[in-house]
């Protein structure tokens, strides 16, 4: 494509401001540069370029050379200490990274020396920060996931959930239990017992109702919704009336003798 500069407005005046400008920021070699091979791609010949820009015709072809062998980086001065364009740009995206550590996660967001720092164990500051960086699209929703372990379409639907609701669209709102026991032997054994002394005394068997029992006897706190599930697994339900049968059976014996 070549242009026809008949159709631009030129004016010395903007051209000579642009010029200073670009000398400023990109250094006067580089500038140069730049209108050397601007020209030379509109057709002007290597030799009239020379000559118009003060340039030695050889360093024009040379540069001309250049470009086309070594691409944009023959626009850099190489006696300049300022990193190559792609090499800045790398080590931008650079900037931004996550580690997962034992106890915490360190997030870089643009300045490696002051790194945001979230304990691990605090959970909903963690997703606040991954969210809030996530909407910003300082990070993906891949990495989040990878921390999360969270699906990324679920990442997206809470990035837009926290944004109408707060923080408080990432509190969990199920009620478990209020002080965690792990189903140890000898807790088996005292549910095992309260269900056996609960149908003894003709009250219900229930989770609701063993938790309070188990409550007033033992101090034991656990939630109906446990005791269920290891009523289940313990397949107490199953020999609920069998239990009764024999507890009747025995009553009937003692009065008996």
């Amino acid at each position: 494509m070549i242009l026809d500069c008949q159709n631009f407005n030129f004016s010395t005046q903007l051209s000579q401001q642009r010029i200073s400008f670009a000398n400023k920021a990109l250094g006067t070699d580089v500038t140069q540069r730049i209108l050397s091979y601007s020209l030379y791609l509109q057709g002007s010949s290597k030799t009239s370029i020379a000559k118009s820009l003060n340039i030695p015709l050889d360093t024009m072809k040379s540069l001309i050379k250049r470009i086309h062998s070594d691409g944009i980086t023959a626009f850099r001065d190489r006696r300049n200490k300022v990193k190559s364009f792609t090499t800045i740009k790398q080590e931008q995206q650079n900037l931004y990274n996550i580690s997962v550590q034992d106890d915490f996660v360190k997030i870089n967001v643009g300045c490696q020396d002051k790194p945001i720092i979230v304990p691990a164990k605090n959970t909903l500051q963690l997703k606040t920060v991954l969210f809030t960086l996530a909407g910003a699209g300082l990070v993906s929703n891949q990495e989040i996931s990878n921390i999360l372990k969270y699906s990324p379409s679920h990442i997206q639907y809470l990035i837009k959930k926290i944004q109408k609701e707060d923080v408080h669209a990432l509190i969990d709102r199920r009620q478990g239990q209020k002080q965690h026991y792990r189903f140890t032997q000898d807790v088996k054994s005292e549910l095992i017992l309260q269900f056996i002394l609960d149908i003894s005394n003709e009250k219900k068997v229930s989770g609701m109702s063993l938790s309070s029992s188990l409550k007033a006897r033992v101090k034991l706190d656990l939630s109906p919704r446990s005791i269920r599930n290891h009523i289940e697994k313990l397949g107490l339900g199953k020999i609920r009336k069998q239990i009764s049968d024999c507890l009747s059976d025995v009553k009937k014996t003692s009065s008996v003798s």
